[in-house]
């Protein structure tokens, strides 16, 4: 799983994707955070407060770290594995 962003009317929205493992899809939309201003302040509260991060994430299997993870994305413009991402707040 990851997260990546989608341009929409020049606002940036945040989405949770996994990549499909066969079909015509390459990857799917599993939850969408909202624009990214709402998505770095909602992750940084449930990194305050883990017990408010949402259920559906949780089912998905993400886990603390996971969230850690795209705030460090979103803040520093590089993904955990080293690539560019566009989003940065």
């Amino acid at each position: 799983m990851f997260i990546s962003h989608v341009t929409s009317k020049g606002k940036k929205y945040i989405y949770l994707y996994e990549y499909c493992k066969s079909g015509e899809k390459k990857k799917q939309s599993l939850y969408g955070f909202g624009r990214k201003e709402k998505a770095i302040t909602d992750m940084r509260s449930w990194r305050r407060n883990f017990s408010l991060f949402p259920d559906k994430l949780v089912e998905f299997g993400c886990t603390k770290k996971d969230l850690v993870d795209w705030i460090r994305t979103m803040e520093t413009g590089v993904t955990k594995t080293g690539k560019k991402f566009k989003a940065i707040v």
